[in-house]
C-alpha cells in the first residue's frame, strides 16, 4: 500500500471535505425526502459574484473592505462539525472533526483560529494508523490564511508542514519538519488559501448553478490551481437532516502532487452552508466522508 495516503487524505478531506459515514447497523431509517421548494433567493455576502458559465477562468481574490468591516459567514466561533469517514469496504474507517476554535487579534488583524483533527478506527489502525491535526489562521476581513499547518502520523512517522503567508507581499514560506526541519520560500498568487482555509471560504462564497472559479492552494511548499464546478442543488439527506444542497465538482488542473480522479462536495443552501457530504475517488480507494453532527456556533 502506498505511503502517500495522508497527504491525499488531508488535502481533500480539508479542502472541500467533511462528511458522515453511512448509517450503522440498528440506526434509525432516515426521514422521507420532503417536496422540493423553489431555489433560495436570499443574497450571500462574501466575495464577488461567481463569473458566467464558459467565461474565462481566473483566481478569485480576497474581497477589498473598506473600512475594515469583517466578511460575513456562516460559521462563528464554537461550531464543531463531525464526521465519519468509511473507505472501500470499511463502513466506517475513521473519523473527523471540524472546529472554529477561537477569533482572535492576529499580526494588527482579526483571525479565526481554526482546527482539525482526523483519525483511523482502530480497526484500520491494527494495519495502516493515521492520525492527523491541521489548523489555520483565517482573517475575518479578507478571508485568507495568515498561517497554516498539518501534522501527521503514519505508521509511526511524524510529519509536520506549516506555511506561513504575506497576502500583501504575495509570499510565503513553507517548513518541512520531520527528525530535521527545511524551508523554502515562494511566491502566491491573491487569494491563496491553505487545504483548511479553503473549506471555510467556500462555505462563504456565493454559489449559483453553472458557476466556475479557481481557487489557488498551497500544499507541500507549491500552489495548486482547483478549479471549481458549481451543479445545481440536489436533496440530500444526512443524519442532521434532510436539505437541498450545492453540488461542487473540484479538479486539481495539475497531478503532479494530487492525483484525485473524482470528486464532489455538497454545501447546503440555507444559512449555515454546512458541508453534508464529500466523495473522493483515489488510486488507494474511494472515501465518502459524511456529516454526523453539527453543532451551532456559540
Amino acid at each position: 500500500m502506498k505511503t502517500a495516503l495522508p497527504s491525499r487524505f488531508v488535502i481533500a478531506a480539508a479542502l472541500l471535505a467533511s462528511l458522515t459515514a453511512c448509517a450503522g447497523e440498528g440506526s434509525p431509517p432516515l426521514p422521507p425526502l420532503p417536496p422540493p421548494r423553489p431555489p433560495s433567493t436570499a443574497p450571500v455576502p462574501g466575495p464577488p459574484a461567481t463569473p458566467a458559465a464558459g467565461a474565462p477562468l481566473r483566481a478569485v481574490p480576497p474581497a477589498r473592505r473598506s473600512g475594515r468591516i469583517e466578511a460575513a459567514v456562516p460559521f462563528g466561533v464554537g461550531e464543531v462539525l463531525d464526521y465519519d469517514v468509511s473507505w472501500s469496504s470499511f463502513v466506517t474507517a475513521g473519523t473527523a472533526t471540524l472546529v472554529v476554535a477561537g477569533k482572535n487579534p492576529s499580526a494588527g488583524s482579526l483571525a479565526y483560529t481554526i482546527m482539525a483533527e482526523g483519525q483511523s478506527t482502530a480497526l484500520v489502525s491494527l494495519f495502516y494508523p493515521v492520525h492527523y491535526k491541521a489548523d489555520t489562521l483565517l482573517d475575518a476581513y479578507d478571508l485568507v490564511p495568515r498561517r497554516g499547518s498539518i501534522a501527521g502520523e503514519e505508521k509511526g512517522v511524524k510529519k509536520t508542514r506549516t506555511v506561513l503567508f504575506d497576502q500583501p507581499a504575495h509570499k510565503a514560506r513553507f517548513e518541512l519538519r520531520t527528525t530535521t526541519t527545511s524551508t523554502s520560500d515562494f511566491k502566491v498568487p491573491p487569494g491563496a488559501q491553505d487545504a483548511l482555509s479553503a473549506f471555510y471560504w467556500l462555505r462563504s462564497y456565493p454559489l449559483r448553478a453553472g458557476g466556475r472559479f479557481l481557487v489557488p492552494i498551497v500544499f507541500n511548499g507549491t500552489v495548486v490551481p482547483v478549479q471549481v464546478t458549481v451543479s445545481a442543488r440536489e436533496q440530500v439527506r444526512s443524519r442532521v437532516g434532510t436539505m437541498f444542497a450545492w453540488r461542487l465538482t473540484p479538479v486539481v488542473l495539475n497531478e503532479d502532487e494530487l492525483s484525485a480522479r473524482k470528486m464532489s462536495l455538497w454545501i447546503s443552501d440555507d444559512g449555515r452552508r454546512l458541508p453534508l457530504r464529500m466523495q473522493v475517488e483515489l488510486p488507494l480507494g474511494s472515501f465518502d466522508f459524511t456529516l454526523t453532527a453539527a453543532r451551532k456556533a456559540k
